[in-house]
């Protein structure tokens, strides 16, 4: 593997299907890490949106997070499944749309340890989701900076034409000509992988069954930061009152990894008063 988004050096492995690479770069961060080491599961070449994939181009293999759609289009464009291969971090690059029966895609990227705690365990999960929100808060921020400065670009065929691949593929390559466009366009789409990677996560965090008090909490935490933080008008909610009292008495066992402030945080906008961080699924859901 040479040098290019979530490339690494291939390793011998022990398992016939799986294939070990180390990252040289970290445009998978906070997914994985600069210098992690990875294992790609060759017998898994399933595309689940906000997963990480390797992926053949020419004679190199390149590890991409895919999500499913293309800017806000749909998964169709001309009748054709689509989908986006995004970095995530450092110099963001993101390919699309992409057909999907066009993609080889040689396996899925296997989770890693995390703070010490076991690859795709609760705590694990939970270390990511919180690396995950921090990382859309940050890019959120930067698209409120230029908001409303920057004009967006319409896809659609000016004749009301369906589109097609080969079409939008071309408006979008000449529209990121204009520096201006190309840096909004470039942070609506990182948003759009890291909300579909934390969308992913959570998705696991929903399904796994605990048999602890850190993972009911990590549970907790999340329904209250999906359906109450963002909504200060139902935090007197009867829902939000059980499961904020809940999370209280669970961080007094002292059986919670996880710290929780006693109320839900709040960030101040520079045109003055407060609002909760939303933590929202991918843009192009909303």
């Amino acid at each position: 593997m040479k040098n290019g988004n979530g490339n690494g050096d291939m390793n011998m492995t022990s398992a016939p299907w799986q294939i070990n690479a180390r990252l040289d770069d970290d445009s998978l961060a906070p997914v994985f890490q600069r210098g992690s080491d990875v294992v790609i599961d060759c017998s898994d070449r399933l595309l689940v949106d906000g997963g990480v994939y390797a992926i053949r181009e020419g004679d190199q293999l390149k590890l991409w997070l895919f999500h499913e759609g293309f800017a806000g289009l749909g998964t169709m464009i001309g009748g054709r499944k689509v989908g986006t291969l995004s970095s995530i971090a450092g110099a963001f690059r993101c390919r699309g749309p992409i057909q999907l029966d066009k993609l080889m895609v040689v396996g899925r990227v296997l989770d890693l340890p995390r703070d010490g705690q076991p690859a795709g365990s609760m705590a694990a999960l939970r270390s990511e989701r919180t690396a995950l929100v921090a990382a859309l808060e940050e890019a959120r921020t930067g698209l409120r900076r230029i908001s409303g400065i920057t004009p967006t670009l319409d896809f659609s065929d000016p004749h009301g034409a369906s589109g097609s691949i080969s079409r939008v593929t071309r408006r979008y390559e000449e529209a990121m000509q204009d520096e201006d466009f190309a840096r909004r366009f470039t942070l609506e789409q990182k948003m759009d992988a890291i909300g579909s990677r934390l969308m992913h996560v959570e998705e696991r965090i929903a399904d796994s069954e605990v048999d602890d008090i850190d993972g009911a909490y990590t549970k907790l935490q999340v329904l209250w930061d999906l359906h109450y933080a963002p909504f200060p008008n139902l935090q007197g909610d009867l829902g939000a009152r059980f499961i904020s009292s809940a999370l209280r008495a669970l961080g007094k066992t002292g059986s919670v990894r996880a710290s929780r402030e006693e109320e839900p945080k709040g960030i101040q906008l520079q045109a003055g008063g407060v609002r909760p961080i939303q933590l929202v699924s991918s843009p192009r859901h909303r």
